[in-house]
């Protein structure tokens, strides 16, 4: 159920400098090597910069027929380690994942995206608007004394659903970096 928690982000980032680029990263990953890391996600930076209408996705090589992970297949190469996505597929049954993999086009989903604020905002108007709409709301009161006050009251009546389903299965420009690091999805600790 991320979308509204990157709504009411991207809105107040965007309130601050309309420029800027926003990274999402999810705190459920062990990733190694960092530096390797680090290196992909200025890439990924790098591409939301040179694209400013793509949404950017990291991508991780799957090693079994998942199916409580996204998909994103490969596309056209726009440059070492970046691709256009082709499609966007979350949580596909197990016929389906087992065909992903095989077909060694698709990668993992990892949750984490880059994008500048405008475009997100703009593709959530599109597939969530009333999301959009208080999430901007909100932020526009974000520092008022009673802003605070206002988003605990209107944020929990925003719907449910992640930005996968809400915007990735949906936007037009999705770009693919691809992360060649170790990468487990830990999901939670138990």
């Amino acid at each position: 159920d991320t979308a509204a928690a990157i709504a009411l982000s991207a809105a107040i980032l965007h309130r601050r400098d309309p420029q800027t680029l926003m990274g999402v990263f999810t705190a459920d990953h062990l990733i190694q090597p960092k530096d390797r890391f680090l290196e992909i996600v200025r890439c990924g930076y790098e591409a939301a910069e040179a694209h400013p209408q793509s949404l950017v996705t990291f991508g991780i090589k799957p090693t079994e027929p998942h199916t409580g992970l996204g998909y994103v297949r490969r596309g056209e190469r726009i440059s070492t380690g970046v691709w256009v996505a082709a499609e966007f597929r979350e949580k596909p049954d197990e016929k389906t994942a087992r065909s992903f993999l095989e077909s060694g086009e698709y990668s993992w989903n990892s949750g984490m995206f880059v994008w500048r604020t405008e475009t997100i905002l703009a593709e959530l108007r599109q597939h969530l608007p009333a999301t959009a709409s208080t999430a901007e709301a909100l932020a526009a009161a974000w520092n008022t004394p009673t802003g605070l006050d206002e988003a605990r009251r209107r944020y929990p009546e925003l719907q449910r659903i992640s930005i996968d389903h809400a915007v990735m299965e949906k936007a037009d420009h999705v770009m693919l970096v691809e992360m060649d690091v170790d990468w487990v999805d830990v999901g939670s600790w138990s």
